[in-house]
C-alpha cells in the first residue's frame, strides 16, 4: 500500500483548498505552503507538484465529479514501509472533497461563541506551524467545543497565549488596527491569515503581529476566525465577553470578496 505510512504514522501535509465557479482561490498560497513545509520535514517532493499542477488536478477532479463549487482536501504523503525510519524517499498525493453550494464566501449572521482550551497547550516547536495530517489535537479542541456548547475553541500554546482556534486562525480589533498572533507564538501558517494580512497591508489598515493574552481578547472591540474554506467568521463572545460585528470585521470581508484571486 503506497499510503501505509499516512495511516500508520501521521506522515502527511494537507491543504484545505476552496474551489469557486471553477476557480482555485490563493492556489498559489497553497503550493508555496506545500513547499515550505515539506522543504521543514526535509521531504524530497517533485519539483514539478507546483502551483500550476495543483490547479490543473483539483479541477480535473471537480470536472470529473461535475462541481462547480468545492472543499477540496489535498493530501501529500511519503510512500513506502518501514517504523520510524521511513524506508522510502518517495512521496505521492491525493485528493478528496465534498460539493459546495455557494460560489462565494459568506459572513455568518450569528457570531460565534467560543471559550478557551489549554487542555492541549501547542508546543513551541516548528512542527506547530505546518498542517499536517497529525491532527489529534484539532479534533480534541473540537470535541471540547462540542462539549461545551460552544462554536469554537481558541486555542493556547505552552506560555499560555493565545494562538488560534481549532480550524482557524485568530484576529482581534483593537481600535482601527487588526492583531494577530505571531508565527512566533508557534500558531498554524494559515493561507487566510497570509492573505488577510496582505489585504490589510494593501488597503493602509495596521496589522499586528504578536502575543495576545487573554485580556487582548476581553477587551478587543472585535474578534473573528479565518481559514480557507469559510473565509472570515465573526465572533460573538469569548466565555463572559461579548462582541459586535464591527465595521473593520465588515470592511476586510468585503475587500476579501472583492479580491481578483476570487473572480
Amino acid at each position: 500500500m503506497d499510503d501505509i505510512r499516512l495511516w500508520q504514522f501521521g506522515e502527511g501535509l494537507f491543504e484545505s483548498v476552496r474551489v469557486m465557479n471553477g476557480a482555485v482561490p490563493f492556489i498559489n498560497l497553497h503550493a508555496a505552503r506545500l513547499s515550505r513545509s515539506a522543504k521543514i520535514l526535509g521531504w524530497a517532493i517533485s519539483p514539478f507538484w507546483n502551483k500550476d499542477f495543483w490547479e490543473k488536478q483539483i479541477q480535473r477532479f471537480c470536472e470529473e465529479n461535475h462541481w462547480d463549487n468545492a472543499r477540496i482536501k489535498l493530501i501529500v504523503f511519503r510512500q513506502g514501509s518501514g517504523t520510524y525510519m521511513p524506508q522510502s524517499s518517495f512521496f505521492n498525493w491525493l485528493i478528496t472533497g465534498s460539493e459546495l453550494s455557494s460560489a462565494h464566501f459568506e459572513l455568518n449572521e450569528t457570531g460565534l461563541r467560543t471559550i478557551e482550551y489549554s487542555q492541549l497547550p501547542k508546543p513551541a516547536d516548528y512542527l506547530s506551524l505546518l498542517k499536517t495530517t497529525s491532527a489529534l489535537r484539532y479534533v480534541q479542541a473540537a470535541h471540547f467545543a462540542f462539549q461545551n456548547q460552544a462554536d469554537e475553541v481558541l486555542i493556547t500554546n505552552q506560555f499560555e497565549r493565545f494562538c488560534e482556534a481549532s480550524s482557524s486562525n485568530l484576529f482581534i480589533v483593537q481600535g482601527s488596527s487588526i492583531i494577530t498572533p505571531a508565527l512566533s507564538e508557534y500558531c498554524l501558517d494559515g493561507v487566510m491569515r497570509k492573505a488577510i494580512i496582505g489585504l490589510a497591508n494593501e488597503h493602509g489598515i495596521e496589522c499586528i503581529e504578536t502575543s495576545l493574552f487573554r485580556n487582548d481578547i476581553v477587551y478587543a472591540d472585535e474578534v473573528f476566525l479565518t481559514n480557507a474554506i469559510k473565509g472570515i467568521q465573526w465572533v460573538s463572545s469569548f466565555e463572559d465577553t461579548t462582541f459586535e460585528l464591527g465595521h473593520i470585521t465588515k470592511k476586510i470581508f468585503r475587500l476579501l470578496s472583492k479580491q481578483k484571486q476570487l473572480e
